[in-house]
């Protein structure tokens, strides 16, 4: 994998990321968290972008815990199928981002001290 493919994917993991806020929020959120957290999330992918490591890990403790809390969401009794289907899918979403921030090499290679 490429950096471009690379940043290709941070970009397709921002939008979508970008769409659950939305619809969190049309779904009834208060908007100010939403706005929080995307505010949140874009310093990280900059700080990402600009090679910081502990960004990096950040991002994939904050995905892993997305997918978990998803998980977890779709786990209570009474809930409606589309909504179960939905957080269930966002949690798939968030594991792989997580995975993938920490074991792509180009990210890895991104984040090294250059000797």
């Amino acid at each position: 994998m490429n950096k471009k493919t690379s940043i290709k994917i941070l970009g397709i993991i921002f939008g979508i990321t970008l769409l659950a806020e939305i619809l969190t929020w049309v779904l009834g959120a208060p908007p100010e968290k939403s706005i929080v957290r995307l505010l949140g999330l874009t310093g990280m992918f900059l700080w990402l972008l600009s090679g910081s490591r502990f960004a990096r890990y950040a991002l994939s403790v904050v995905y892993f815990l997305s997918a978990l809390l998803a998980a977890l969401s779709a786990a209570r009794p009474g809930e409606a199928p589309a909504f179960i289907a939905l957080f269930l899918s966002f949690s798939t979403f968030s594991f792989v981002a997580a995975v993938f921030f920490v074991r792509s090499t180009v990210l890895g290679a991104l984040t090294d001290p250059v000797p």
